[in-house]
């Protein structure tokens, strides 16, 4: 992407002049101020009704303007700026056209790989990671990135291969992968690419030998991902940089998301948002339903956008502090309920507004508000603990409530995998109407967790189920999918995350998470007492 490239140039240029002069903070300060009005340009322009395109590249340059702020946050705070700047990714453009980058005082040529794409939300450990790929790549070596899942090592590989220009190649390895893909693809001329191997740890020994191997004898640069480091004997037969990565702090990625939705106010609206649901993880229950993962922050964030849209982000404050605040109590039990407004208002420094209609009457009456006004902005809903016995008396109020059609699958316990299976059945009688559409999933209460893995795909923004034979069948825009289920104490986060949960008990649930730990720390403190009377009765004996 040009504009990428153009302001990566001009920030080295502008960065590298103040860093000469004699009045660094100044002219660094001048940097930054620059920096951080082309971003407000770009935030604003995200507000607009833009191509696909557009709003791709406009998310990229707001991305990208976030990073160079960090940066220049760094540089002011460091005794030795210099030193800091020279560690980091700079771009040159040479006489003859082409564009360079240097890390320290190596340099490497782009390549001519830049396709249309998002850019990775850069930490501070994404631009030692980064330093780390330099590495690698001029000493001929490989990078071997390694972590729990969700750090990102697999997407900061493609991002910074991407950065520089790279082609990359992706290869999803498992215990039984094998070679064969590679070896054509080095066969068909990839050896330019970057070779990014995921889940590499899960390889056979053998097989990590005879890829490793394969992409020696190629000449080819690749990255190695995996919960865990590569073996000694890789190690001592091979020039590996080795890089551990963490969980990223969830800050700086609810800031950028905020951005590309149009708030100007990202980074003090996301500060307060991370603080916010992250004192909710610490202070509440445990319930299965809860997220305070990413897929919950981009929820949130998603909602916040509907609302400044329809208000002209009149106030970014009370709309973000309102969406967080009612989807929190529309999510919580009715113990966690003030725990989680009381959470809004110290990050927020206000009360979130929440609807009468979801506070002045019982829960009974007030589920089918919650639930309607959810599913405005959300194309899954999830009511999770209502009693069986009042499930049908619930849609019929949603119905009314919202004024809308509702098509119920009572007991959906069959694997969806043909035309005919009633979910798909009542996709398409709903897509024969204009009006809007309930789709209500009566989950059995025996329902197997791995039933509802299908449903990824239709809940999430592909909104499509993917049947046999390569049939498609796509969620029409008028249709909602409402479902109801006893518990999710078994469901995958993956599965919980895709949906908007509004919690139905009309008490609080047992908080079992809780009570398994408190009994587990009985049963330490109880065989720590047997020790003692086994030690006492021994000294008892000797005697």
């Amino acid at each position: 992407m040009a504009s990428l490239l153009i302001n990566r140039i001009a920030f080295t240029r502008d960065v590298d002049q103040a860093l000469a002069s004699s009045r660094l903070k100044e002219n660094l300060k001048e940097v930054q101020i620059a920096v951080s009005t082309k971003r407000t340009i770009a935030i604003k322009a995200l507000r607009r009704k833009v191509s696909k395109l557009r709003q791709q590249q406009l998310t990229t340059l707001v991305t990208l303007f976030k990073e160079q702020l960090d940066v220049i946050v760094d540089l002011l705070g460091s005794t030795e700026p210099s030193k800091v700047w020279s560690n980091e990714y700079r771009f040159y453009s040479a006489p003859n056209g082409t564009v360079f980058c240097k890390c320290g005082e190596n340099i490497i040529t782009l390549g001519d790989h830049f396709p249309a794409r998002n850019m990775l939300v850069v930490t501070s450990l994404s631009r030692v990671v980064r330093r780390v790929y330099f590495q690698a790549c001029l000493a001929k070596g490989y990078l071997w990135l390694h972590g729990p899942p969700g750090t990102g090592k697999t997407e900061t590989a493609k991002d910074t291969a991407a950065m520089l220009g790279r082609e990359f190649r992706m290869y999803a390895c498992s215990a039984k992968w094998n070679i064969s893909e590679l070896t054509k693809d080095l066969s068909d001329g990839a050896k330019g690419a970057v070779l990014i191997f995921d889940s590499f740890s899960a390889v056979a020994a053998d097989t990590q030998l005879a890829c490793i191997d394969a992409v020696a004898k190629a000449g080819s640069f690749a990255v190695f991902t995996g919960k865990s480091p590569p073996s000694t004997s890789l190690t001592q037969s091979y020039n590996f940089y080795v890089q551990k990565m963490n969980v990223p702090c969830y800050e700086k990625i609810v800031q950028v998301m905020l951005s590309a939705e149009g708030f100007v106010d990202c980074d003090t609206l996301g500060t307060a948002m991370h603080e916010c649901l992250q004192t909710c993880r610490n202070k509440c229950t445990k319930q299965s339903w809860y997220d305070f993962g990413l897929r919950g922050y981009k929820s949130c964030v998603t909602q916040a956008a509907a609302h400044g849209r329809t208000t002209g982000f009149a106030n970014e404050l009370k709309i973000v502090c309102d969406t967080v605040g009612s989807k929190l109590f529309s999510t919580a039990t009715q113990t966690d309920q003030p725990v989680m407004l009381a959470a809004v208002r110290n990050s927020f420094g206000q009360d979130a507004a929440i609807p009468k209609a979801w506070t002045n009457t019982s829960l009974e009456h007030s589920l089918p508000q919650i639930v309607q006004d959810v599913a405005q902005t959300r194309h899954g809903v999830c009511v999770v603990g209502l009693p069986s016995d009042k499930v049908t008396a619930c849609i019929s109020a949603i119905q009314t409530t919202a004024n809308v059609k509702t098509i119920v699958v009572n007991n959906f316990t069959k694997h969806f995998n043909t035309a005919d299976h009633p979910l798909v059945s009542a996709m398409k009688q709903a897509s024969q109407t204009t009006d809007r559409v309930y789709v209500c999933l009566r989950l059995a209460d025996d329902c197997s967790h791995d039933i509802l893995s299908p449903l990824h795909s239709l809940l999430d923004d592909n909104k499509k189920i993917f049947l046999g034979h390569n049939e498609v069948v796509a969620l029409p825009p008028n249709v909602r999918i409402i479902v109801f289920t006893k518990s999710c104490d078994d469901w995958s986060p993956a599965t919980v995350a895709r949906m908007s949960t509004v919690c139905g008990f009309s008490a609080p649930p047992v908080d079992w998470k809780a009570k398994y730990e408190e009994a587990q720390a009985q049963v330490v403190k109880l065989k720590q007492q047997l020790n003692n009377l086994h030690a006492n009765l021994a000294k008892l004996i000797v005697e």
